[in-house]
């Protein structure tokens, strides 16, 4: 079983996100993918919550804008009119939570670690079902499996946590041996966990890859892929360097120095968890 991580330059807007579901119903069967949130999302939903404690008049305009990028990826992904209006009304019940937490930041006049932290992690919600409810409309055989129902534990840090590998692998182990199958294709939001206590916390911005590798070293993936918009690892920035080129195989430690120094391909402790189980990391 493969574990692929879909970041979200390669989920910039509709059209790109096709070409997405068309690779995964054709290679993805069987296998676990942790999403990002679709391109700009996590930006709108934390500036909607400064947005939300100057004024809450901004609330609505903030969640239309949300359900407009989203409603307009679903229109490029379902052609069947009645499948979508149904995803549409499941998202809506997710819309109708996110406007009452920026009402009560609005009214508390104060926005806790706690509540930016579960504000934070609704891009990846909506992506992974809007891409498990795509794959379903074309016959394949998918489903959502949110983190809190996986059992992804984590040291209960906002904005900075860390997963609680032994709790986590026992738990997630259980939860997709009870789902998955040959043809299955399962989606794991990226980006957070739950805390013992259960209270949701992040990774941090760009935590999606750490998610990813977690739950790879946590059921002993054959691989941890990573679908990027770039070919990976590059000898200088490409976009200041052009005739730069790819680097075809780092160690753990070297790929580790170059994402804390800034290469932008892996979030840097991407390399933790696959390191301890011995886990290669493919780019593509």
């Amino acid at each position: 079983m493969k574990v692929i991580k879909i970041g979200g330059g390669c989920l910039k807007d509709g059209p790109a996100a096709g070409k997405i579901i068309k690779l995964i119903s054709k290679r993805g069967e069987g296998d676990v993918f942790v999403l990002s949130a679709f391109y700009g999302v996590t930006n709108i939903l934390i500036a909607g919550i400064q947005k939300a404690l100057e004024n809450e008049d901004t609330i609505p305009s903030v969640i239309s804008k949300l359900k407009s990028l989203h409603h307009t990826i679903i229109k490029s992904l379902i052609d069947d009119g009645n499948k979508r209006k149904q995803l549409s009304k499941d998202l809506s019940k997710i819309f109708q939570e996110l406007e009452r937490y920026y009402y009560g930041i609005s009214f508390t006049r104060e926005a806790t670690p706690r509540m930016k932290d579960m504000i934070a992690t609704y891009g990846e919600r909506i992506s992974a079902v809007i891409l498990s409810k795509s794959l379903s409309s074309m016959g394949k055989q998918s489903c959502c499996l949110l983190p809190e129902d996986a059992g992804i534990i984590t040291d209960g840090k906002f904005m900075d946590a860390s997963a609680i590998m032994s709790k986590t692998s026992k738990n997630l182990t259980a939860a997709l041996d009870s789902i998955i199958t040959p043809q299955k294709i399962v989606f794991i939001p990226g980006f957070y966990g739950i805390s013992e206590s259960g209270d949701i916390t992040t990774f941090g911005r760009g935590g999606s890859d750490y998610s990813a590798a977690v739950v790879a070293a946590s059921i002993n993936a054959e691989v941890l892929e990573i679908w990027k918009d770039t070919q990976g690892f590059m000898t200088a920035d490409p976009d200041n360097i052009p005739h730069c080129k790819l680097i075809p195989k780092l160690t753990y430690e070297e790929a580790a120095e170059l994402s804390y120094t800034g290469a932008g391909i892996l979030h840097p402790r991407t390399v933790e968890p696959v390191k301890k189980a011995g886990i290669s990391i493919a780019i593509k």
